[in-house]
């Protein structure tokens, strides 16, 4: 995880991600 600063952007990314490797 770098900077925080782009760990809200990050974040936002991730779950994205999850929702649709989940599929």
């Amino acid at each position: 995880m770098e900077r925080p600063r782009r760990s809200l952007r990050d974040r936002a990314n991730i779950v994205c991600v999850e929702c649709h490797s989940r599929k």
